[in-house]
């Protein structure tokens, strides 16, 4: 029997001093705004039980994702303004990692989860899935007070420019000369603008960042000390073996934890070691978990949509958990965004029918 969190934004976030960033390889913040213990707080509300099967392994799912781009007045293509091929670059490294592709195929597991920028804005105006937006007017931005602390200028950034965070996955590019990025569970990335390329640490500091988005914790504790949290690990995925924050690339090294070897604990994306290159199948459930009970609205096309019971036979019904189907509707159906369907004049249903529709091409604009 595995179990899904009720889920509650919290951010992973940190602050940490340049000589032990470059002693480390530390490129995501943590614990200063939310501590980990806190976290695994939240992971013990889990009201919601999956019986084993009921995970789907198989519809890919393709998530829209918005990337905002913070400059400070240069052209595009130039400084914090970044070309839009970079950024086309970056969704191609995601697909890579998340998708078991090129280098990493046959290295870490096909999560069947990939990425695109999105076609459509939340007014449904055609766009490219790249915002463009001058934050110079942010007190403190030009001036490299940005941090992964600095959560009044988060939220600054974020009224420039912010798009559903039920519908988007938002990957905001920011001014700074810190390293570190910060990812908000169910929400956001904040990246900074020198680090969207392909170099090889780069690609694993994406991978990293989104992995926090689709609700991944680290896979490291500040503690080996049970007592020191509800949980006997942090992330509380069962192939992760509890461990203290890493650095370096060996996998003979010790697991002060556990007094084994780290083995393949050193090449997790999740972690901060330097030779980052996979998921284990344990994230790769908790990912999907996420989107198909927490955020359906990141499915992308050729989603199943589960409704409840049906007692008219016209008007509004909320999405659920059913999974049962006895009415074919998709040809009598206007799709509306997020988790409804409306039923035509003339649909007919027995009293109290439970039906599933499947409707391919989905898409919130007509």
């Amino acid at each position: 029997m595995k179990t899904c969190l009720k889920r509650i934004l919290k951010l992973i976030i940190g602050l940490f001093i340049p000589a032990v960033l470059a002693a480390q390889n530390i490129d995501c913040g943590l614990g200063l705004i939310s501590s980990e213990n806190s976290l695994q707080k939240n992971r013990q509300n889990r009201t919601q039980s999956i019986s084993d099967g009921g995970l789907d392994q198989t519809t890919v799912y393709t998530i829209p994702v918005v990337f905002h781009v913070y400059h400070i007045g240069e052209a595009e293509g130039t400084g914090s303004n970044i070309p839009s091929s970079a950024i086309e670059g970056m969704i191609n490294t995601l697909n890579e990692t998340y998708r078991a592709t090129g280098s990493f195929s046959g290295v870490t597991p096909d999560t069947k989860i990939q990425f695109a920028l999105a076609t459509h804005d939340p007014s449904c105006n055609p766009s490219n899935g790249i915002v463009r937006v001058n934050a110079s007017g942010i007190s403190g931005y030009t001036h490299n007070e940005y941090s992964v602390s600095n959560t009044d200028m988060h939220n600054a950034l974020r009224f420039l420019s912010d798009w559903p965070r039920d519908s988007y996955i938002n990957i905001r590019v920011v001014y700074t000369d810190s390293p570190i990025g910060v990812g908000y569970f169910e929400y956001d990335a904040f990246i900074p603008y020198f680090r969207v390329n392909n170099d090889a640490s780069n690609k694993a500091f994406l991978t990293h960042e989104v992995g926090h988005v689709l609700d991944l914790a680290h896979t490291f504790a500040s503690s080996c000390n049970p007592a020191s949290f509800p949980f006997a690990h942090i992330d509380d995925i069962e192939d992760t073996p509890i461990q203290l924050q890493g650095s370096g690339c060996d996998p003979n090294a010790i697991n002060a934890c556990t007094g084994q070897p780290l083995g393949v604990a050193v090449y997790n994306f999740m972690s901060y070691f330097s030779c980052r290159d996979r998921f284990t199948n344990g994230q790769k459930e908790y990912m999907r978990e996420t989107i198909q009970y927490y955020k359906p609205g990141w499915k992308g096309t050729g989603s199943d949509l589960n409704f409840g019971t049906i007692n008219q036979l016209a008007g509004n019904y909320e999405a659920s958990n059913t999974i049962s189907s006895q009415a074919n509707v998709a040809n009598q159906t206007y799709y509306l965004a997020g988790k409804s369907i409306s039923l035509l004049a003339g649909f007919q249903a027995g009293s109290n029918e439970v039906f599933q529709a499947k409707i391919d091409n989905i898409s919130p604009c007509p």
